[in-house]
């Protein structure tokens, strides 16, 4: 499985928030990659994590730190792409998050579309959907899972999510939302 994760200046949140969860919910740390601007964001989350997490310096700016991302990967590599400040995961149908993660990784492996969001909400009253739904589903910045193609390139940070969904939305025909992981996160927080 691989998981990236763009941070800026967080330190703690990353390490207190998405990395928590990820490890507390059964991911191993080798499946972890973290994504920073430059050399002195390498040496102060570097001071702050083990060893062994993957720390790699990309470039500054969510655009283009998540456009390096895609060209970091291999085309077909499924990528679970994540904020660095999750909070918490929920999921649904009594499945493990690790479960539920490896069962939307190994889906997008081989399906039509290459591109799953999760539901916008924490809330399981407003998501009653189970499993996948496909159409033109857009997916949020904060979590999604793809099925890398390095020429779906996103250049407007405002809504990267947006363009990225109609991109893959385009040249796939579709987009999934998979209902089965929910997570909590506060959009719009300062930081990155």
């Amino acid at each position: 499985m691989i998981i990236a994760v763009p941070s800026y200046n967080r330190v703690s949140i990353f390490k207190d928030k998405t990395f928590k969860v990820l490890i507390d919910n059964g991911v191993s740390i080798d499946d972890i990659h973290l994504f920073v601007a430059n050399q002195e964001q390498h040496d102060a989350y570097r001071a702050a994590l083990p060893a062994e997490l993957k720390i790699i310096i990309g470039e500054k700016g969510m655009c283009n730190i998540r456009n390096y991302m895609t060209n970091y990967f291999n085309e077909g590599d499924v990528i679970v792409y994540m904020d660095d400040d999750i909070e918490k995961v929920k999921t649904k149908n009594n499945k493990t998050f690790l479960e539920a993660l490896t069962e939307v990784c190994e889906y997008l492996k081989t399906s039509p579309y290459n591109l799953a969001g999760l539901p916008p909400t924490f809330n399981e009253f407003f998501n009653k959907e189970n499993g996948f739904k496909s159409g033109m589903l857009v997916a949020i910045g904060c979590f999604y899972i793809m099925r890398n193609d390095k020429s779906i390139q996103v250049d407007n940070v405002i809504v990267e999510d947006l363009q990225r969904t109609i991109l893959c939305y385009l040249k796939y025909g579709g987009t999934y939302r998979y209902c089965d992981i929910m997570v909590k996160t506060k959009p719009f927080a300062p930081g990155g």
